[in-house]
Order: C-alpha cells, then sequence, then structure tokens
C-alpha cells in the first residue's frame, strides 16, 4: 500500500464538506417553499380530502427533517475529521 497523501484526502474531504453543506441548504429551501405551499393549501382546504393530505405531509416532513438532521451530523463529523487532519503536517 503507498504513502498516505494527507493533503489530498484534506481536499477531497474539504471538497466533500462543501457540496454536503450545499446539500442541505438546499434541501432545507426547498423543504421550506413546499412547507409554504403546504400551509397555504391548508388554509384554503378542510374536510376529509385535507385531513388525508395532512396525514401523508406530516410523516413525510418528519422524515426529510431526520434526513436533514443525520445529513448535518455527517457534515459534523466530517468537520471533527477535517480538524484532526489538520495536526497532520
Amino acid at each position: 500500500m503507498g504513502d498516505l497523501n494527507v493533503d489530498a484526502l484534506r481536499q477531497g474531504l474539504t471538497e466533500y464538506l462543501e457540496v454536503l453543506n450545499g446539500h442541505i441548504s438546499a434541501i432545507e429551501g426547498r423543504a421550506e417553499a413546499a412547507n409554504s405551499s403546504f400551509i397555504k393549501l391548508m388554509s384554503e382546504q378542510a374536510g376529509s380530502a385535507a385531513d388525508e393530505y395532512r396525514s401523508k405531509w406530516e410523516p413525510a416532513m418528519a422524515w426529510l427533517q431526520e434526513y436533514v438532521d443525520g445529513t448535518r451530523r455527517l457534515a459534523h463529523l466530517l468537520e471533527e475529521r477535517l480538524s484532526e487532519l489538520e495536526k497532520v503536517r
């Protein structure tokens, strides 16, 4: 096995972290826009159709929040690892 190129590893992880943070921002922005549309729709709708839609929407949004939270934990882990890599020179 060859020598580990710490600089290349650091660069790759930094790039991955940037993409991951961009992904989080994009998902949150789209989720916020979709949730605003949902709130507007629910203000205009009532009855069993609205209740059924709400019963599907709320679990989907909860899942999405879990996904974002997990992705944030991954980003935090990458930040920690990058911090440790800074010590290796």
